[in-house]
């Protein structure tokens, strides 16, 4: 028996260990074969779909908000105030609960502060002012001023 002996059998055990390590792919590597398919998560959508989303939520955003300002609602008493330039004074005169009752009339957000809400009812008003004012202009179409679209001066 010599020093440099070794087992057969252990060479072979050696052998089939290398050799092991050679064919069987590494942690590593099945990890990265594996997120080369795309993963989706719960609640994710593709981004082609998300952008298709967005698309139809804004035409929907859009056409609701073309309905909504063509049905502009104004009580008589506030178009009057704003022609006689006493709207603001009349919309301080007044109370927050009163403030309050001609937005709900207006259909306008009645919630905040009262010179936020005395604000947005102004504009309100003096848009709706505006439209009205422009559907009157659009109704004089004859150059005779009488309002219909005769222009022999009758």
């Amino acid at each position: 028996a010599s020093i440099f002996s070794i087992d057969p059998s252990f060479i072979i055990s050696i052998i089939m260990y290398t050799w092991l390590i050679k064919v069987r792919p590494s942690a590593a590597a099945v990890a990265t074969k594996k997120s080369k398919t795309p993963i989706r998560k719960k609640g994710k959508i593709p981004v082609a779909a998300a952008k298709k989303k967005k698309k139809v939520n804004n035409a929907a955003a859009k056409k609701k908000k073309a309905k909504k300002s063509t049905n502009l609602l104004c009580p008589d008493e506030l178009l009057a105030a704003h022609q006689s330039g006493k709207l603001y004074s009349m919309m301080n005169g007044l109370n927050t609960n009163g403030v309050k009752d001609y937005c709900q009339q207006c259909k306008v957000p009645r919630t905040g502060a009262k010179y936020k809400i005395v604000s947005l009812l102004i504009n309100h008003v003096e848009r709706v002012a505006l439209m009205s004012s422009s559907v009157r202009l659009a109704g004089n179409i004859g150059n005779d001023g009488d309002g219909d679209s005769n222009c022999d001066g009758e």
